[in-house]
């Protein structure tokens, strides 16, 4: 037998497994002599000079195929191809914006990372040998402990440049909300802040429809219109509703429908005021998108009642919802104004969606998966906390434990920065994370379709997308209360009103009929968080979507709009 596994005209010697034993044969056998299958007797081994048995003989012997030509080789496995994502190969959603931008070093750049980390070892040596001369004497247990000082001192020194050129190369690359908006974006300015928002309308909602219709089929007039609101979660932006929810929403309920970026999110500016970033200051935006849903233009117009300025600023807004709150006369009926407002919000958005329809002018509200935590007295008047007694030694602790708290807060953004933007721009972070967001049957799709990610990862392309992000958490750890005042204890007016217990027990009184939908395997929010607030909130109706999770209008929008629709219909 050749080495390749054919036949050979000499004498040979080959190694044949015999019971797991190795038999040695040599013998002739011409290559012309043979047929093309060659029976080799065991007769002819010898098995460490013993002769095999009858029962060895007869499982030695082979069937051997013979090529007639040269010997032919044996076949060499394939190789085992690497399972090839899917993600990579699939079209972009945002094709004109380099979601996937990695910065290179180039060689000036690594010039550059040599020559300062070589400057900080040198400026470090100087440094600590003045001070070890003064204090030590020289050993050798010491002189290594400054080599592996200066090897450290060095290679911080050039990852820390080494980022600092990346950086730069990622900040030159972001473009202005204008530039990464879409067609269909629409910005309008409210009191010098420009929001972003799309707009869907159902197709002949001014003109009304045919007996057949949609209109008709809700028992409205088709004079009368229907706005909503859509409110999307935190680190999410106006995709969240875009993608598979708010067009439908138009379209089923005859319809104006408008989604908005919440303040630190998406493409709306990003404002240098903490204030504007709080959930009091989104539910004013929100209640404002319901005269937007309404208006031709970019100007904030108002309701159709006359008495109504057609204009409203920022502090107009929030003035109006501090004056009127719980108060029934300002609320303009249905059929004079001829318009049913509705504001839908998901997770965080759920929590300015309620403070919207708690301060009234809204007809119902629709809370998604809310971040309204269900805890607190609503029966106690939110006054009567401050009639009540309480413990000087209390009231010092929870100044110390602010200041701390916002202190910790402004000290800590530099690193969350930081890590926002290691995280936020890459597609693993957000595959994965919406990924364990959702129920087990969007799970694997969600990792696989691009349009998912590319949706909520678009805003890392626009300048200041990550300071955006921060202020959003400092106005949580501080109230919206920004500069010394935040570290002298200075709280938002809006510190005791917006108090969980406080938005229910306002919810309650208001004439907003409540729906609340939740997915069964949400593990962001507990589906017994809104159990509890259904209980909480006796109007309230309950829809558990089950086998989904923190996304019921993206994870499964069919059923979400059924159960939306059913609501509103009723």
């Amino acid at each position: 037998l050749a080495p390749s596994g054919g036949f050979t005209a000499g004498p040979t010697r080959a190694r044949v497994a015999v019971r797991g034993k190795s038999s040695v044969a040599r013998g002739f056998i011409p290559s012309a002599a043979v047929s093309s299958k060659v029976f080799v007797s065991s007769k002819t081994f010898k098995t460490n000079g013993v002769g095999a048995s009858h029962a060895s003989s007869r499982r030695a012997s082979s069937i051997v195929t013979h090529a007639a030509s040269p010997a032919m080789p044996a076949p060499s496995p394939e190789p085992a191809q690497e399972e090839e994502d899917p993600y990579a190969n699939s079209p972009r959603l945002y094709p004109n914006l380099d979601l996937d931008f990695t910065p290179k070093l180039t060689i000036p750049g690594l010039v550059s990372c040599v020559v300062v980390s070589w400057a900080a070892v040198v400026a470090y040596a100087v440094l600590y040998s003045k001070f070890h001369l003064t204090h030590y004497a020289m050993t050798f247990k010491v002189l290594i402990l400054e080599m592996v000082s200066f090897a450290i001192v060095g290679a911080a020194v050039f990852w820390v440049v080494r980022n600092v050129l990346e950086e730069v190369q990622e900040q030159g690359r972001l473009l202005s909300a204008e530039a990464a908006g879409d067609a269909d974006s629409l910005f309008v300015n409210v009191d010098g802040l420009n929001v972003h928002y799309k707009k869907r309308t159902a197709k002949g909602n001014d003109k009304g429809k045919d007996s057949g219709d949609k209109g008709k089929d809700n028992g409205n007039d088709t004079d009368i219109k229907i706005a909503i609101s859509c409110v999307h979660g935190f680190g999410a932006n106006a995709y969240s509703w875009e993608r598979s929810a708010l067009a439908p929403l138009a379209e089923t309920l005859n319809a104006i429908a408008v989604a908005h970026d919440s303040p630190g999110f998406g493409l709306t500016e990003r404002a240098s005021d903490l204030s504007l970033y709080t959930p009091r200051t989104n539910a004013v935006i929100a209640r404002a998108m319901l005269d937007v849903a309404c208006a031709d233009g970019n100007e904030v117009a108002s309701y159709d009642d006359k008495d109504v300025p057609t204009n409203k600023t920022w502090n107009e807004a929030v003035g109006e919802m501090e004056t009127t709150e719980g108060d029934d006369a300002s609320l303009t009926n249905q059929s004079e104004r001829k318009t049913r407002r509705i504001v839908i919000g998901h997770s965080m958005g759920g929590l300015a969606a309620a403070i919207a329809a708690a301060e009234g002018d809204v007809d119902d509200v629709i809370l998604v998966a809310p971040a309204v935590i269900a805890s607190g007295d609503v029966s106690r008047d939110a006054s009567d906390a401050s009639k009540k007694s309480v413990n000087p030694l209390s009231l010092i602790f929870g100044a110390v434990a602010r200041i701390f708290r916002v202190a910790l807060a402004f000290l800590v953004s530099p690193l969350l920065k930081f890590a926002l933007r290691k995280l936020v721009r890459s597609v693993s972070f957000w595959r994965n994370g919406l990924a364990r967001a959702v129920g087990a049957s969007s799970r694997e799709k969600m990792r696989t379709d691009t349009s998912w990610a590319d949706g909520y990862r678009r805003p890392s392309a626009v300048l200041g997308w990550d300071t955006g992000i921060v202020r959003v958490v400092l106005a949580a750890a501080t109230g919206g209360v920004g500069g010394v005042a935040a570290f002298f204890g200075k709280k938002s007016p809006h510190a005791e009103t917006d108090l969980p217990a406080n938005i229910i027990k306002a919810l309650n009184a208001s004439k907003a009929r409540v729906l609340i939908v939740h997915g069964s395997e949400d593990f962001i929010v507990p589906v017994s968080n809104s159990e509890n607030l259904a209980k909480m909130i006796p109007k309230a109706q309950l829809v558990v979507m089950p086998g989904v999770g923190h996304l019921p209008h993206e994870e499964d929008p069919r059923a979400f709009l059924e159960a939306v629709t059913k609501f509103v219909l009723q």
